[in-house]
Order: C-alpha cells, then sequence, then structure tokens
C-alpha cells in the first residue's frame, strides 16, 4: 500500500516524520503523494524537503536503505531512538523508555506539566508528583 498523505494541510513535522521511517516498498510507491505535501508545506520547509525527495527519486531503493542504515542504526550517536544514545542496549534504557512513555500518558491525561516530560528527557528525576499541579 502506497504511503499515503493528506496534502490539504500538511505538517512539516508529519512529513518528516514518514521521511524518516525506514524506507519501504509503500514509500516509494507513495512519493507521488509526497510530491504533492511538500508542495503544500510551509516555505522555509519546502526546499529542503523538495532535495530530499529528488534524492528519493533519483536513487534506488536498495541505496536508499543502506544509506539509511548507514546514518540511524550504524551510529548511536545518529539513532531516532531518545534513549539509545544515552543507555545503548541495556535495562538502564528500556527502564527509561518507560519512565518516558509514562510520562507522556501523563501528559495525555492532564497530570503532568509538559515541563516535567521536558526535565525527564534531560534525564532529570522528576516524577509525576513532584511535577506540580494536577
Amino acid at each position: 500500500m502506497a504511503a499515503r498523505v493528506d496534502t490539504a494541510a500538511v505538517s512539516p513535522y508529519k512529513l518528516a516524520s514518514l521521511l524518516l521511517q525506514y524506507p519501504t516498498v509503500a514509500l516509494f510507491d507513495g512519493l507521488e503523494h509526497i510530491d504533492a505535501a511538500v508542495e503544500s508545506t510551509p516555505g522555509p520547509c519546502r526546499e529542503p524537503f523538495r532535495r530530499f525527495v529528488s534524492w528519493l527519486h533519483a536513487t534506488s531503493s536498495e541505496k536508499v536503505a543502506e544509506h539509511y542504515v548507514e546514518t540511524f542504526d550504524l551510529r548511536r550517536r545518529c539513532t531516532l531512538y531518545l534513549t539509545y544514545y544515552r543507555y545503548g542496549d541495556t535495562r538502564k534504557r528500556r527502564m527509561s523508555m518507560l519512565a518516558f512513555k509514562a510520562a507522556c500518558q501523563e501528559v495525555a491525561t492532564g497530570r503532568l506539566a509538559l515541563v516535567a516530560v521536558i526535565g525527564v528527557r534531560a534525564g532529570s528525576n522528576v516524577t509525576a508528583s513532584s511535577a506540580g499541579p494536577r
């Protein structure tokens, strides 16, 4: 199934999220939709997206996948995983991911201030009980 993007009002964040995923057949099948989405993004974002999508058009899917793995999977400093750089693949990373998930769920329910989530991401010792008003 081709990657589909609602081109009526595409957020640059949504488009970046789509383009940062591992390059699948669906991505390449949906390039025409992505082209349209790029054209609907705000001015300052449009040109970098155009260059990247042009590269996708001009590059084989195998080379794109190879480049993705080289960039994100083989370099700890460039990983897309929030906690991997700090903890690697350890028990501490798993515990950090669980704490981050819990903090995001607290924000979603309105019980935790956004500042607390930023603190969790920065590695501080913020808990739901110390985050302020509920």
